[in-house]
């Protein structure tokens, strides 16, 4: 409930109302750790996420800086010559960072990779994705080299379950 100001002692917790992400943008939260977003501790409850690009990637950087709008904290140059943004710290990116990270890295929780949507997977695939057309039936691939092999496999099943032909390795 409320409690004034005054009636809290020195060290006791309280919680203000905070921005909290949209539905939309958590899809690109999702989509981002897949791909080339992070999450940084911030403090005990909170976390930021980092969105880097390269120059060459600047419109689709800024592009994704315009999906997060007052929640963006930080932006500018990165030291590649790249844009990149920062969000202001939230308890829920602190949420995704303890479900999505382990003491190795990314790790996606099962509950992420079950909540992938169509605009999840696109911002991923243009964060990590490539089209080759060398290949006679041509291909396209998602760099999913840190992703834990188990987790793989279950990207791999939703990929399917939506009619995409998926052949992890």
């Amino acid at each position: 409930g409320w409690r004034r100001a005054k009636e809290f002692k020195v060290g006791e917790q309280l919680m203000t109302a905070v921005p909290a992400l949209q539905p939309f943008q958590q899809e690109v939260v999702r989509g981002s750790l897949l791909g080339d977003g992070s999450l940084r501790h911030i403090k005990q409850f909170n976390a930021s996420l980092r969105i880097g690009h390269g120059a060459k990637q600047d419109d689709y950087a800024r592009w994704k800086q315009s999906l997060f709008g007052e929640l963006v904290g930080y932006a500018g140059r990165n030291s590649k010559g790249g844009w990149s943004f920062d969000t202001v710290p939230l308890h829920e990116l602190g949420q995704f960072l303890h479900q999505n990270y382990s003491q190795t890295g990314k790790d996606p929780a099962v509950e992420t990779i079950q909540a992938l949507s169509p605009l999840a997977t696109a911002i991923w695939y243009m964060d990590d994705g490539t089209f080759d057309h060398s290949y006679s039936h041509r291909r396209s691939s998602i760099a999913c080299a840190d992703i834990p092999v188990e987790k793989r496999h279950l990207i791999a099943r939703k990929l399917t379950e939506w009619g995409i032909s998926v052949h992890p390795n």
